[in-house]
């Protein structure tokens, strides 16, 4: 029997009795925190050591009772996710006529949808190209034809938007309704008419380890600052390592409730809040895009069981600057003002802001408001998170820089060669080691264990400041130039500005570094 998502969430809110908690090996009142299966992990390990990759999905054997993400609609354990998307994997073989290596575009809402529709992209051995609705039409069907897209996958809402475009591409499209998220879900209403449905095995699904070391995952477009968006491939090994850069330098665990409310068709949303998420075990709160007072609730966790408290936030500079200024708003007294504040610095293990530049002021009032000073890092869709403010000490990162090189990456300051311009010299030059992408059981539901590297990072300068990390962005009107971080942290530092759009006429051709399909 069908039901509707109108259906399913007033039963929700309806049913009196305590809902009815589903796990991997029975029914009990919360879910099940086991600790990682040792075989499955050395069996990973040592695929890791024959130069293969665990894909994102292909973790969930090691925590199938544990909840993966909770959002708008339901509950979501791991096991469930794996399911419905192995479900819906086999659907795009079949489209595809079982071809692997093909780019498969998708538009899929803020929740679940979209990582049952990646990890089945994943699983038919294909690369996932995310789309957003935020985009104009033109520009989606940019994405579609310049990724070589052999077929496009979108929910229900979105089918208007793109059957036209598909059509005169003559592109499949597939149309994913939400019953996969519905019988995947962890939680269900306790009624005769919708009983719960016991967890069945999990069974592996997609390539070997092995082949994925060698193979293409994602497709994502830059923001096009300085041209047309262009595609920059990420394989998944490079997904891979950088995810255990940010698990070594930002500790994640599989304690972890992170709230996520960024754009999926960015790096930002893609790496740091989703998937490295995902691949240490950790429980993610979805919502469906970012609104201020729905964020202040689950920071301060209104209604929510304490195994479901927010303790990690990634976010953007805009983000925190509406938070700010609805703080002033909101909780206008002392007492309440404490409140929050301890409430943050207790339960809170790390909040993150990066993509633009963070101004001064932001800064020091995050942390009047909370007692947590931000950790700011830099990154691009081109070579994913690169530098980052520290872990800990919290009071060794310093406001107005982005910090060293996070694990694996290497970063030079460099200037114009005076006799070639079309030289570099450089100045400075930062290493740090590799991050070792074998994990143990201990490791991954505790926060403080120390992960290994190999070799010493070598940090000759101490950070790097925002002037030298904007040096890419300069707008020039005639032979005056004005930096895009002036003329950011002039509009963000002035908290009445909600947010600020920057157009620029004749801006000149700058290559970047990316790889096009």
């Amino acid at each position: 029997m069908d039901f509707s998502l109108r259906t399913v969430r007033s039963l929700n809110r309806l049913c009196k009795k305590p809902l009815r908690i589903i796990s991997y090996k029975g029914a009990s009142t919360t879910a099940l925190k086991e600790q990682p299966n040792s075989e499955i992990l050395n069996r990973f390990n040592d695929d890791i050591k024959a130069g293969g990759v665990v894909p994102v999905f292909r973790r969930a054997f090691l925590f199938p009772s544990r909840v993966a993400l909770q959002d708008e609609i339901g509950i979501y354990t791991y096991s469930g996710l794996h399911r419905a998307a192995s479900a819906l994997s086999d659907e795009i073989s079949v489209y595809l006529s079982g071809d692997t290596g093909m780019t498969v575009a998708y538009l899929c809402r803020n929740d679940a949808s979209h990582v049952i529709t990646q990890w089945a992209i994943w699983m038919s051995g294909n690369v996932a190209v995310p789309l957003s609705s935020l985009h104009p039409p033109d520009m989606i069907k940019y994405f579609i034809t310049d990724s070589t897209a052999k077929l496009v996958i979108c929910t229900q809402e979105h089918e208007k938007l793109l059957r036209s475009i598909t059509s005169e591409l003559s592109v499949p499209l597939l149309i994913k309704g939400r019953e996969k998220e519905i019988t995947a879900q962890f939680y269900q209403p306790d009624s005769s008419f919708l009983e719960p449905k016991p967890e069945e095995g999990m069974i592996d699904v997609g390539k070997s380890n092995l082949w994925y070391g060698d193979s293409d995952a994602l497709i994502v477009y830059t923001s096009g600052t300085t041209s047309k968006p262009k595609g920059v491939v990420w394989t998944h090994s490079m997904l891979n390592t950088h995810i255990s850069a940010l698990h070594c330098a930002w500790q994640y665990s599989a304690n972890d409730v992170v709230l996520h409310t960024l754009p999926l068709h960015h790096i930002h949303g893609q790496l740091n809040s989703l998937n490295a998420s995902l691949a240490a075990g950790a429980r993610i709160r979805m919502l469906p895009s970012f609104l201020s007072y729905m964020v202040w609730a689950r920071l301060l966790g209104m209604g929510e069981r304490e195994d479901a408290k927010i303790t990690v936030f990634h976010g953007v500079p805009a983000m925190y600057n509406r938070l700010v200024a609805d703080h002033e708003s909101m909780f206008n007294d002392s007492k309440t003002e404490s409140y929050v504040r301890m409430t943050l610095s207790s339960k809170m293990r790390l909040m993150c802001v990066g993509s633009a530049p963070l101004p001064e002021t932001l800064y020091w009032k995050w942390e009047k408001i909370s007692g947590i000073r931000l950790l700011e890092r830099y990154g691009m869709s081109e070579v994913g998170m690169a530098l980052s403010n520290p872990y800990k000490p919290a009071e060794r990162r310093v406001v107005g820089s982005v910090g060293l090189p996070l694990p694996g990456i290497s970063a030079r300051i460099a200037v114009q060669s005076e006799n070639d311009p079309s030289k570099l010299t450089p100045l400075v030059t930062v290493q740090s080691s590799m991050p070792d992408e074998q994990r143990k059981p201990h490791e991954m539901l505790d926060q403080t264990a120390q992960f290994r590297r190999v070799g010493t990072p070598r940090a000759p300068c101490r950070a790097w400041t925002c002037d030298e990390r904007t040096v890419r962005y300069i707008i020039f009107k005639k032979t005056y130039p004005v930096t895009y971080l002036q003329m950011t942290l002039d509009v963000v530092s002035d908290v009445k500005i909600a947010d600020v759009i920057i157009i620029i006429s004749d801006f000149p051709r700058v290559s970047k570094l990316s790889r096009k399909r």
